[in-house]
């Protein structure tokens, strides 16, 4: 297996496990769980493509579906965001004042 297709299964099967440890709707859960699938699905297909596909077309495949599932974490990690963090925001607007203050 290659290694952007070891990176990408990791990363969208960890945020999968978080997505039921975080206080979430069910069905932002499900979606989740639903991309990582998706993901880890097409590249399986991709891997098995071989068999039924040219060797050189599978190759072709497998180089260029990493940069297509590279968009499934970040549908993913929008599902995390059910509003604005004022707490948050306002750490991060001190922070820039600081900053730029001292430049």
């Amino acid at each position: 297996m290659r290694v952007a297709e070891w990176i990408q299964l990791v990363f969208v099967s960890l945020l999968a496990a978080t997505s039921w440890f975080r206080p979430l709707e069910r069905a932002r859960q499900l979606r989740v769980t639903g991309l990582a699938l998706v993901a880890i699905a097409a590249i399986a297909l991709a891997r098995a493509s071989g068999q039924w596909l040219w060797l050189h077309n599978s190759g072709i495949v497998r180089d260029w579906l990493p940069a297509a599932l590279l968009l499934v974490p970040y549908w993913q990690i929008g599902q995390f965001f059910t509003g604005s963090d004022p707490t948050m925001e306002a750490r991060l607007a001190a922070f820039d004042r600081s900053l730029f203050r001292m430049a």
